[in-house]
């Protein structure tokens, strides 16, 4: 603070000093005005160059680390074939070779019905599980509904308004007691499914819990068993939730794509296998305190592996492609056991069958598509005894095979007539004529391992292998548009299809 007495002369001080600064400004400022202009320009032009340097620089930096990682995936490639090669080199045979001499499934078709077309949903079906009673069976749909059905009489048993309204994937517990469900919500739901023998049960679920943690959509689910859930995700990791605490208790890292399928061992409850879009199987042990995968197989370095399924020794599996390719895998050998290829299944689809008034004749493109195989009808074998579903067929009016004794093979490493088993086609009145890009949507084992159902997106129908063979002996169709899900049931005795024409089927002899 300026003293009173000071403040007049301190005043004039400050006035005759600002004044004189600012002539002396002033001044400079007249003298030399392009001066700074040049100045500031100068500086302009080397704070533009200065950032141009630094984006090129950035360009560059960003070109060298594309190049580097691109050396790094060819080199991982290479290395992959080179594995691969090891691999085959150490496998001495395969399937198809060591179970060639193995009876056949001998039939010209396999004899399944279908007895029961379940309808409701009024939108595609993308997920069914049956209940541990093998008579009921669960369906979720993109209409946001859980329907628990009768597969016998067909009746709706209870509905459920799924909290998630796009339901991806879905099962049942072990004792029946329980549903889970899955979906766009990157949640998942489990609700109560009381007995259907109280009149006055509620015909609606109710919620349970609630689990949360995954950070995108789940894409599968199984539960374990009474008490803890499996859950896979887009968001690349698998979760393992305990029903009693009501939480996450493991989370399980290890695949850098989409997590889209799961596979409980049904031998070993405790080990699980899960494929992704990253082209790699991995298998998983719940009991480990490791959050990594035990071991991993490399199915595909091209395309998606979208599907997989346990073989039921718990052994081996079967992991279906985005190409249509499906291999078995075995985990002992670590190698492929067989390959059951989509190209089969074109030249399947794409076969006539005649049946003139004194034989059979079939126009055959499985291995050679000018090969024709002739067959009288006056001699007859057995009809197909369906070990692979654990129940034999008492039918004895159905169409019958000509003995391999009756039949004409003049192509050499050609099938048979008692091989090729069946010739059975889709009644559709078009002939599909490509089979681009043909990928697998859901895969299931009968009983004993024998049969192999697959559906595939080019076709909607199941197309039904012999696993030991490679060949395909028939196929179930009546759907009229893509199935999305086949499940077998617990007993062997039935199976379920799931379609995107809003119905399932339930198909037994």
């Amino acid at each position: 603070m300026i003293p009173a007495r000071h403040y007049h002369h301190y005043n004039q001080h400050q006035q005759s000093h600002s004044q004189s600064h600012s002539h002396s400004h002033h001044h400079h400022h007249q003298n030399h005005p392009q001066k700074g202009q040049q100045q500031g320009l100068q500086q302009g032009e080397q704070q533009g160059a200065n950032n141009q340097f630094s984006i090129d620089k950035l360009i560059q930096i960003n070109n060298q680390l594309s190049s580097m990682i691109k050396i790094q995936q060819i080199d991982s490639k290479n290395l992959n074939l080179q594995l691969r090669k090891l691999k085959l080199k150490n496998i001495d045979s395969n399937l198809f070779e060591i179970s060639h001499k193995n009876s056949n499934l001998i039939n010209n078709e396999i004899h399944l019905k279908n007895y029961v077309t379940l309808k409701g949903h009024f939108n595609k079906i993308l997920s069914c599980s049956w209940h541990p009673n093998n008579t009921n069976l669960l369906s979720c749909s993109q209409d946001g509904f859980l329907i628990l059905w009768d597969a016998i009489t067909g009746m709706k048993l209870k509905i459920i308004q799924s909290d998630d309204p796009y339901v991806t994937s879905s099962d049942i517990s072990p004792n029946g007691k329980l549903i889970a469900v899955g979906g766009l919500a990157n949640n998942c739901y489990v609700y109560s499914n009381a007995s259907n023998n109280n009149t006055n049960n509620n015909n609606t679920g109710k919620l349970v819990s609630i689990f949360k943690g995954h950070k995108e959509y789940i894409s599968d689910l199984s539960f374990v068993n009474n008490e803890s859930i499996i859950t896979c995700s887009g968001d690349k990791t698998c979760n393992l939730w305990d029903l009693n605490k009501g939480k996450q208790t493991q989370k399980f890292y290890g695949h850098v794509g989409d997590v889209l399928n799961l596979s409980i061992n049904p031998i070993d409850k405790n080990t699980f296998i899960t494929c992704s879009s990253d082209g790699y199987a991995n298998l998983w042990d719940i009991r480990l305190n490791s959050k990594n995968f035990t071991r991993n197989f490399k199915v595909s370095s091209d395309c998606d592996s979208s599907v997989i399924q346990f073989f039921p020794d718990g052994n081996s599996f079967s992991c279906g492609l985005d190409n249509g390719l499906i291999k078995l895998i075995d985990l002992r050998s670590d190698g492929e056991l067989a390959v059951y290829p989509i190209s089969r299944v074109n030249a399947y689809m794409k076969q006539k069958r005649i049946q003139p008034t004194q034989g059979y004749t079939y126009y055959s493109n499985l291995y050679n598509p000018f090969e024709e195989i002739t067959g009288n009808t006056n001699n007859h074998t057995n009809d197909i005894n369906l070990k692979g579903l654990g129940i034999g067929n008492n039918n004895n009016n159905s169409n019958t095979m000509p003995p391999s004794s009756s039949r004409t093979n003049s192509v050499p490493g050609s099938p048979n007539l008692q091989n090729s088993n069946s010739f059975k086609l889709s009644p559709r009145s078009s002939i599909i004529q490509t089979m681009e890009n043909t990928g697998v949507l859901s895969i299931d084992n009968s009983k004993s391992g024998r049969l192999l159902f697959a559906s595939y997106s080019e076709f909607n129908e199941i197309i039904i292998w012999d696993t030991l063979n490679g060949k395909i002996l028939g196929t179930l169709n009546g759907h009229t548009d893509n199935i999305s899900n086949v499940k077998v049931s617990n007993d062997g005795l039935s199976i379920v299809t799931a379609s995107r024409d809003n119905t399932l089927k339930i198909w037994s002899v």
